[in-house]
């Protein structure tokens, strides 16, 4: 049946320009459920679904989508979030193009995330927040926020952040929160009893269907708001506060970058690789980097064509001053790679990431969270054991844009490299 948008004319959601958006969602639980909801009604043209998780039967007390006759059967195959959501916004409006990738989002490539106009967050935990609002600077693109309040359950918070010259989420942190998110995002490692309280709180949080609504209803609203009327290179994000209980009320805020948060440095150029993850190497693309780098040619700050970079080699017969540039991957997710159990006195090697390593850490052999992860690998240069690997080996996502540290005459500077798989 033709869908009547007309109640929608003259409005910011108005037809003609909602059936362009590309929105991506991270968080398919009761925020995120309320979200995708609200966005399919009013008809985007196309919503990406991210959420690690599968379905749960406490998810059905505050998650609208996973209600359906078959949820049982659903609960007992292991349905994930993310897949079971896209279908049912699907079946809410027929009109919109849904997609789901099972995964946490740095397992999603910044280079896939750049495809999509602004992102939705409906995530849970603090160092979740954190990747995604860095991913979201990185790619320069608009994040709304959203989060039930710990304390009270009659509360919740949505907070803007405008994309790269705007705040990210650690900016509004204290310098010793962001301190220890930061130490834990680079997977270093935190005092046990403050990881155990970390725990605690993070399983404490209580959730109800009602803020879950009211504050994914504000976040779209004040999102696609944003998007069509707000300023794109804004420097400033604000945030709204709502408390139903035991005293009403709205309150809106605004914040700016801070100086010392350090997850706004950004690359001095930006090359594109046309090879594959499965296939390329780190030495590949320390090779290509330092090539561009040693070339009197240099291509534009926005991504070359291919014509551009046949045309830009490097003159090994007059080399020029940067022959002596050198080039090492950064890993802005760090590995781990060696893991030994306390408990059963095994090694493995995991190969994932260091933040996904603490949040599910377990012996592969008896099961143990009494688990101690070796030195993460962040760095990879050429005479590292691991720049024969492929990216993929690495366990680093598809679509990506990986960052290179360049060192030349005592000067260090970024660059980023994306595949497009």
């Amino acid at each position: 049946m033709q869908r009547d948008y007309s109640r929608l004319s003259g409005t910011v959601f108005d037809r003609k320009e909602m059936k362009n958006l590309k929105i991506l969602v991270v968080g398919a639980g009761a925020l995120g459920n309320e979200i995708i909801k609200n966005l399919a009604l009013i008809g985007v043209g196309s919503m990406m679904i991210v959420d690690s998780d599968k379905v749960e039967s406490s998810n059905l007390t505050r998650s609208i989508l996973f209600c359906v006759p078959q949820i049982a059967e659903h609960i007992r195959n292991g349905e994930p979030k993310a897949s079971l959501a896209a279908n049912r916004a699907k079946e809410i409006n027929s009109d919109i193009v849904t997609e789901s990738f099972v995964g946490e989002i740095a397992d999603f490539g910044l280079g896939k995330i750049k495809e999509f106009d602004l992102v939705f967050s409906g995530l849970d935990n603090e160092l979740a927040r954190l990747e995604l609002s860095w991913a979201c600077v990185s790619t320069n693109r608009l994040l709304v926020d959203g989060g039930l309040a710990f304390r009270n359950y009659s509360s919740g918070l949505v907070s803007v952040y405008p994309g790269a010259n705007g705040p990210c989420y650690a900016c509004r942190k204290s310098r010793d929160r962001r301190s220890a998110l930061l130490t834990t995002l680079y997977g270093l490692k935190l005092p046990c009893a403050e990881s155990e309280l970390e725990a605690e709180a993070n399983d404490a949080i209580t959730t109800t269907p009602l803020m879950a609504s009211v504050v994914a209803a504000i976040q779209v609203e004040e999102g696609l708001r944003t998007f069509f009327n707000g300023d794109r290179a804004a420097l400033e994000g604000h945030s709204l506060e709502v408390t139903l209980h035991p005293r009403p009320r709205l309150e809106r805020f605004s914040y700016s970058r801070s100086d010392t948060c350090p997850l706004h440095d950004m690359a001095s150029e930006s090359y594109a690789w046309d090879g594959k993850s499965a296939t390329t190497t780190v030495t590949d693309l320390i090779d290509f980097v330092e090539d561009h780098e040693r070339s009197e040619c240099k291509p534009d700050r926005a991504q070359p064509s291919s014509d551009e970079r046949s045309e830009c080699k490097p003159d090994r017969a007059q080399p020029s001053r940067k022959e002596k540039a050198k080039a090492s991957l950064t890993l802005r997710w760090p590995i781990i790679v060696s893991a030994y159990c306390n408990a059963c006195r095994k090694t493995w090697h995991p190969v994932i990431r260091a933040a996904r390593f603490r949040r599910m850490a377990r012996c592969i052999h008896c099961g143990s969270k009494e688990v101690t992860e070796d030195q993460p690998l962040s760095k990879i240069d050429r005479e590292s054991k691991w720049a024969h690997k492929t990216i993929a080996e690495l366990g680093l996502p598809e679509n990506h844009i990986h960052e290179f540290v360049i060192a030349d005459n005592g000067h260090k500077r970024l660059t980023w490299v994306e595949i497009r798989d």
